[in-house]
């Protein structure tokens, strides 16, 4: 009788959602299954029937290997098949293993095979390792109650045929079960074997997927120390299992931040183990570590080519052996980085578009982001090749990515189709249809409007009769209006004027606000001037709009990668575009910022629009020091839009002249600029540019040029009487009760109080309130005492300080270090920075000086 190849091997208990499975794979290429039930309560028993008569009952004794082993007794063919009831085997393993162990020569006793441990239910996430599955009959038995291993004596081999595991996709209830079990068993064998350090791994293991996380980290801490022991001896080989524990290890490490430590683990596994390189990937990336990143990644894939070619060699349980895309994806990033660009749509083609999805989406959002940053646009370019071959990838793959991804990519996807020729009146088309809201398509319209209406006016009439037929239905009245508008002036200028004397018509009786801008341009119509001549309305209508509006629409209604691509598209067409996509990229990429205001600035015709950009660059450079330039676009924004020199309320012009003294010293250098126009509503007799400038003698902070002294009265009384400015942002010391205990010491006979809205002594007073000066009021007598506030009110501080030291015996100055007050009062003319404190006292020698708190500074003057 001819003896029967393969036995299969199955204990199980409980297993009726996935014994059908496990015996449905092998019932054609396995002679019998042996089936021993360890006490089942459910419908495993009843399954197994229908592909098995060969069925046995043993009791569980609280040990794997005695099942085990029971199963071993029954078979009766010349190798046993050791399959879990959770497994299942491969299309590869069922059509070749029966040739395979035909094959082999009579001392091979145990065939190693690779199993693939599914970690997830989409099977996104797996893991690999080989174990010895195939025995000749007779020769094997399983030792340890649980984690049991095969005990054979003679020679192995291994193969790729694979073997799939389900066992780590358990509900809730049956992984709390299952791991309760192990850990009960895992502890009950340590207590006998507690070194033992397969089993303390298995262990650590256990307790990470319980959540037990402190007993877990003392347990990896303890082999830690085991396994750095052990590599201080010579010829050390680790067991798979510490293989895998040095990887394990690191990524706790890593996850806890302790990077260069998890990197050291990285590196020891490293000469044996593929997933300490993808530690080190992970590692590196935390880090931004680039270049290492680089290195790392590309060891990776090359030493992933290894081990997929020696799949059943992998006697540990390997993660990263199909993380190819990963890898794919870590290297391109670096590469991207270090703006090595070469062989990047190599590895761009590697990857494989239907796995592991989401680390490729990742890819393309920081490509795109790249991009988006990038100041130089030959690297733009360079990226913008990567973001298509992704773009397209994905989309020919889009089954496998999530909707809302693939609705993301569909909106760049309609950018790529519509920009490739580079038409502007597309780029407009594009955005009209996606915007909805009525006061973004007016605005949008008349933001970009300028750029085209010269170059042809037939496809922008086209256009525009377009817009309104897809917006008929939901435009507002006013949008109708605008297109209306736009629509004549289109006419207008190629001069079929009957026609645009109706759309203005039409557009008036939609919007009567228009009706100044189209008066205008019918009285210029009348007069049979050229066409070419007339200004269409639209024109002066934006410049109105323009005066005191830096943008039409909504910036937040377009993302910056959009901004990106149609800057790199149409930039050099639109200006608006440029500045549009600085605002968004302003902290992302300074550089680029400023590049693109000074670009935007450079192309558009519109001043008023200009203004605002170079109100922007003045906002910037101050940002960053560089007052110099700050002060040069301020004055540009002013003199290009002179309201802009009142923002806070838009009644008063920037002229330029203004009655002020020059102050300042060659030595002293700008160390701030303010547009006061921005902080409070100025009358013209103060110029709106504030320059501070630093003395390099007294270290005190002044303002140069100065207002003269009718000037500054003229303010005074102005913020007094017609504005709230005055009394809510004056300092007023006396409300802190260490000065008023101070003040009440002084002796009260004769004393003169400067600067305060109510004074606290009763005597003499100079009141700014009553727009009260010093220089009004020269003393021929002395007094006892002089109380001087608010000294950044003094015109010329330091003068004022020689001269009240002459007429007093004890001069007192509260000065205010609150850098608010000066920012902010358009009256503060002078303060002391509190980094240039000693500087001020070695140049005015005082007699005595006192920190009342952080912001206020007492210094005191004796005759």
């Amino acid at each position: 009788m001819h003896k029967k190849l393969i036995s299969a091997c199955i204990m199980a208990k409980n297993e009726e959602q996935n014994i059908g499975r496990c015996l449905n794979s092998i019932k054609d290429f396995c002679d019998e299954i042996i089936f021993v039930d360890t006490g089942s309560t459910d419908n495993t028993v009843e399954i197994a029937k229908k592909y098995t008569d060969k069925i046995y009952f043993f009791p569980w004794n609280g040990s794997f290997s005695d099942a085990r082993n029971e199963t071993l007794k029954y078979a009766s063919s010349e190798w046993v098949f050791i399959i879990d009831a959770d497994e299942e085997a491969s299309e590869n393993l069922k059509n070749n293993i029966r040739n395979y162990l035909k094959s082999l020569k009579n001392d091979i006793v145990a065939v190693y095979i690779p199993t693939v441990n599914f970690l997830d239910f989409e099977k996104k996430h797996s893991e690999i390792a080989s174990t010895a599955r195939f025995f000749r009959n007779g020769k094997v038995k399983y030792e340890n109650i649980v984690h049991n291993q095969p005990v054979y004596k003679g020679k192995n081999v291994k193969v790729d045929l694979e073997l799939y595991h389900y066992g780590y996709i358990w509900t809730r209830l049956r992984r709390k079960q299952k791991t309760q079990r192990t850990l009960a068993l895992l502890e009950k064998y340590l207590e006998e074997k507690p070194d033992d350090i397969y089993y303390l791994i298995q262990y650590m293991k256990t307790l990470s997927i319980a959540q037990r996380h402190i007993e877990k980290m003392k347990i990896g801490y303890k082999i830690s120390k085991m396994i750095l022991k052990n590599l201080k001896k010579k010829d050390y080989k680790p067991l798979p299992m510490t293989v895998e524990f040095m990887f394990l290890w690191g990524i706790e490490l890593m996850n806890k931040g302790y990077w260069e430590e998890a990197e050291e683990w990285f590196k020891i596994g490293s000469k044996w183990n593929l997933d300490a390189y993808y530690g080190l990937m992970n590692v590196y990336y935390n880090k931004r570590d680039w270049e290492n990143l680089k290195i790392a990644s590309f060891d990776f894939l090359k030493y992933l080519n290894v081990f997929e070619n020696r799949r059943s060699e992998i006697t540990w349980s390997m993660q990263s052996l199909f993380k190819k895309n990963e890898g794919l994806s870590f290297l391109i990033m670096s590469k991207i980085k270090t703006k090595d660009f070469e062989n990047v749509e190599n590895a761009l083609n590697d990857f494989d578009y239907t796995k592991n999805n989401e680390k490729i989406v990742m890819l393309y959002n920081f490509v795109f982001d790249e991009f988006a940053k990038e100041d130089n646009y030959n690297i733009k370019n360079d990226l913008i090749k990567i973001i298509k071959i992704l773009h397209n990838n994905i989309l020919k793959n889009k089954d496998y990515y999530d909707k809302t991804t693939i609705d993301n990519i569909n909106k760049y996807n309609l950018i790529f189709e519509k920009s490739k020729d580079k038409n502007p009146y597309i780029f407009l088309e594009y955005f009209i249809e996606r915007l909805e809201k009525e006061e973004n398509i007016v605005g949008f319209l008349l933001t970009f409007i300028d750029n085209l209406f010269e170059q042809d006016f037939e496809q922008l009439l086209e256009l525009l009769l377009k817009i309104r037929r897809l917006r008929k239905d939901i435009s507002s009245d006013r949008e109708k209006a605008v297109i209306e508008l736009l629509i004549a002036d289109i006419l207008t200028k190629t001069g079929r004027f009957s026609e645009a004397k109706i759309r203005y018509k039409k557009a008036v009786n939609l919007e009567k606000s228009l009706a100044k801008f189209v008066q205008v341009l019918i009285e210029d119509i009348l007069t049979h001037m050229d066409p070419k001549e007339l200004i269409p309305a639209y024109v002066e209508l934006k410049e109105e709009m323009n005066k005191k509006n830096e943008l039409f629409f909504d910036l937040n209604i377009f993302d910056h990668r959009e901004l990106a691509l149609f800057d790199f598209y149409f930039g050099k067409v639109f200006p608006e575009l440029k500045y549009v996509y600085a605002l968004k990229l302003k902290n992302d990429n300074k550089k680029l910022y400023e590049l693109l205001l000074i670009e935007s600035s450079k192309i558009t015709k519109n001043k008023y629009f200009k203004a605002f950009i170079n109100l922007r660059l003045y906002n910037y450079f101050k940002e960053n020091n560089d007052f110099e330039k700050a002060k040069l676009y301020l004055k540009k924004a002013l003199e290009l839009n002179s309201i802009l020199a009142d923002l806070a309320e838009g009644r008063y012009n920037y002229t330029g002249f203004y009655f002020e003294e020059n102050i300042k010293k060659s030595e002293d250098k700008i160390v701030n600029v303010l547009n006061l126009g921005e902080i409070i509503s100025l009358i013209p007799v103060v110029n709106p540019v504030k320059t501070w400038y630093e003395s390099e003698e007294s270290g005190l902070r002044y303002v140069s040029p100065l207002p003269t002294y009718n000037s500054l009265k003229s303010l005074d009384n102005y913020l007094k009487n017609y504005s709230k400015y005055f009394r809510t942002l004056f300092p007023n010391p006396l409300k802190k009760n260490k000065i008023r205990y101070l003040l009440s010491q002084i002796n009260n006979d004769k004393v003169l109080e400067i600067n305060t809205l109510n004074p606290f002594l009763k005597k003499e007073h100079i009141s700014i309130y009553n727009l009260e000066y010093i220089e009004d009021k020269p003393y021929k007598d002395t007094f006892d005492n002089i109380v001087f506030f608010n000294p950044e009110y003094s015109r010329n501080l330091l003068k004022d300080i020689e001269y009240l030291i002459s007429i007093s015996n004890n001069l007192f100055i509260f000065f205010n270090l609150s850098e608010n007050i000066f920012q902010k009062d358009p009256r503060a003319l002078w303060y002391l920075n509190s980094n240039n404190i000693d500087k001020f006292i070695k140049f005015t020698k005082p007699f005595s000086f006192d920190f009342i708190d952080d912001e206020l500074l007492l210094v005191q003057y004796k005759k």
